[in-house]
């Protein structure tokens, strides 16, 4: 006569959960085996002098609050490709180099996007750098750009300007001002209207200049320094010249608009 023996399941499958997770450690512990310990980490900004945005410490503070990397933690390539994404993760960050030397430091090297202009729109305000993309403003430390207000669609952080004739032409008069020292010191402020007319404001805060569209901006500029230069040391004794606006909009002239 045969007996029916009941099998059982639930000591089975406990035995088996029970294996998974020892072959699961034996395997972390393989992984890890001979891996340095990271000693610290140092983090250096390659051109820190160009602008204050970011620290070496804030970025060493978010390496090791995101507990990727730190002292006394493992050290090995997948640590590095992690911090390395990690950091290339903010869109102020435009270059990152991560390594490991012989002594277990992590070394984080990188390069922060340098603005070029600011956008402040009802939506909120962020940088612009020469090739366009958007990037967070500080709260502790604010760069001397160009303003650009009116309406303007702001950029996705970490994104271009959409591609449109009138973006690439903004951005080129953007860094056409900012290759310049003259209209650098001297352009504060792009205020854009629907139909993407510009006004600009300048550092004098004597007159306003309505500059029209962007199109032919290079000779538009040429023209007004060739004003500048001819008729305002006229007004130099006065110290300050009759006219609150000057009006580029028409072809080979300017129409200068007295108080």
């Amino acid at each position: 006569m045969m007996v029916k023996r009941k099998i059982a399941w639930k000591r089975i499958t406990l035995i088996c959960l029970m294996l998974g997770v020892t072959s699961c450690l034996l395997v972390y512990m393989c992984s890890t085996k001979g891996d340095p310990v990271c000693k610290g980490i140092d983090v250096k900004i390659r051109n820190p002098e160009k602008a204050k945005l970011i620290t070496a410490g804030d970025f060493r503070r978010m390496i090791e609050q995101s507990k990727v990397a730190g002292k006394g933690k493992p050290l090995n390539d997948n640590v590095i490709r992690k911090t390395l994404k990690l950091v290339e993760s903010k869109s102020s960050v435009k270059n990152a180099l991560v390594y490991q030397t012989g002594d277990s430091i992590l070394h984080v090297e990188l390069e922060q996007r340098i603005p070029v202009v600011r956008i402040l729109t009802s939506l909120g305000s962020c940088y612009l750098d020469s090739e366009g993309i958007a990037f967070p403003v500080s709260e502790r430390y604010a760069c001397d750009v160009p303003l650009i207000t009116g309406k303007i669609r702001l950029p996705a952080e970490g994104k271009m300007m959409r591609d449109t004739l009138f973006a690439r032409n903004l951005l080129a008069f953007v860094k056409f001002i900012a290759d310049d020292a003259f209209w650098n010191a001297q352009i504060q402020q792009i205020d854009v209207d629907e139909n993407k007319n510009v006004e600009l404001a300048v550092c004098s805060d004597s007159h306003l200049i309505r500059f029209g569209q962007l199109h032919g901006y290079k000779k538009k500029l040429d023209n007004l320094l060739t004003f500048y230069r001819k008729v305002n040391p006229y007004y130099r004794a006065e110290n300050e010249a009759p006219y609150t606006i000057l009006d580029l909009r028409f072809d080979k002239q300017i129409v200068a608009v007295t108080k």
